[in-house]
């Protein structure tokens, strides 16, 4: 009966701790979804040309005024492509860019804090310490 008992009590902290791995998990992919950023591709039919939209999360843009899109495509210039506050609070813009192509390109919040898109397709170093996001179009 005693052996009965340790391997049912084994049982339950094994299962409760189960439970609590799977709460945490949750909880993971639930911050995650919050803090997302996102890139979304529409290829042209007619022209090598894709749509590509850039966005960042409310909670990613972490109370921005404004979040400037630099990369490639526009020389890094901050005033180039300002992103649009969206009524869900998220800053987004779509451009045009050349098919065939990868470009590099970084967020800007507030004209100061640089950071990348954890979506992008991939990283690449820039030579400062830091890593550009880089969209393969």
């Amino acid at each position: 009966m005693n052996q009965l008992y340790i391997l049912q009590k084994l049982l339950y902290n094994i299962m409760i701790s189960f439970i609590l791995y799977l709460l945490l998990h949750l909880i993971d992919i639930y911050n995650y979804k919050q803090i997302k950023m996102s890139i979304s591709k529409k290829y042209l039919k007619k022209e090598p040309k894709s749509k590509v939209r850039f966005s960042l999360s409310k909670d990613a843009a972490n109370g921005a005024k404004k979040v400037q899109l630099v990369g490639e495509f526009n020389n890094w210039d901050k005033n180039a492509t300002p992103m649009k506050k969206q009524k869900t609070g998220e800053f987004a813009t779509t451009i045009d860019l050349e098919t065939g192509k990868e470009y590099q390109f970084r967020y800007v919040i507030n004209d100061e804090k640089w950071i990348n898109d954890q979506e992008a397709d991939k990283f690449v170093p820039n030579g400062t310490g830091d890593d550009n996001s880089v969209v393969v179009v």
